[in-house]
């Protein structure tokens, strides 16, 4: 039987990066949204997020709402601050069989050393782009990295996926659809969903454990995020069938 860390581990949860080489595209706050939602017990999964990011936004979140109330606050989900890249390998071998998801958020620049060699130890990199056709450009540069990264991951008989996710966007406007046909035309893989945008999403309400896609504030489901979710878990399923496949 093949496993896949040092041949002696066996894997089991499915290690997910949020990533993009240009900062402001959302990838904190989907981390946190996706983590906080998949750990619902709604649906039941357990989940770490590893902040690779120096700006560290979630654990300052985590301090300000511990002083604004007074107490110990825990997130939804399991919180873990790395500022040195080289040492993602030796955490995730210990945490593997621990989660369900771990979530890696990194910095917003390809510039940091080590992060591509942080990628290559994550089975999907989710690649958010924001609403602007300019950026169609800059994600087609990025998915160089993913092709290495994939060929890397071949090598060792691991498989690979990643995924662009629309986000903050709005699907009525002639923009919205101009970038689809954009995205379709360079054949860059995506979510179907897309996650738009909306003020709910970017306050991440950390002090209220339901997950977002339940309600907004009229008490309406979120049907566009409940997809995104949806859409998220599958990718999860399948990349761990995948994985299966190849290590039984």
């Amino acid at each position: 039987m093949k496993t896949r860390i040092n041949n002696t581990l066996k894997k089991e949860a499915i290690v997910c990066a949020f990533a993009n080489q240009k900062g402001g595209v959302g990838k904190t706050t989907l981390t946190h949204l996706i983590a906080k939602t998949i750990t619902d017990p709604a649906i039941g999964k357990k989940c770490m997020v590893i902040e690779l990011d120096k700006q560290k936004s979630l654990m300052d979140i985590k301090i300000s709402i511990q002083e604004r109330l007074e107490t110990k606050f825990s997130m939804p989900y399991d919180l873990r601050i790395l500022n040195d890249l080289t040492e993602v390998k030796g955490l995730l071998a210990k945490e593997y069989q621990n989660y369900d998801v771990i979530i890696l958020d990194t910095p917003g620049t390809l510039d940091k050393s080590g992060l591509i060699a942080t990628l290559t130890m994550s089975d999907i990199v989710f690649i958010p782009i924001s609403s602007s056709v300019l950026e169609v450009n800059s994600t087609i540069d990025f998915l160089e990295i993913m092709y290495k990264v994939k060929e890397y991951r071949a090598k060792t008989d691991l498989p690979f996926d990643y995924f662009t996710i629309l986000n903050r966007v709005d699907s009525k406007t002639k923009f919205y659809k101009q970038l689809v046909e954009e995205i379709g035309e360079n054949k860059i893989n995506r979510f179907i969903s897309t996650v738009p945008n909306r003020e709910a999403y970017k306050n991440f309400h950390m002090e209220n454990y339901s997950p977002v896609y339940s309600y907004e504030p009229k008490g309406k489901k979120d049907a566009a995020f409940e997809l995104f979710i949806e859409e998220f878990l599958k990718a999860i399923e399948i990349m761990r069938e995948k994985i299966t496949a190849q290590t039984v």
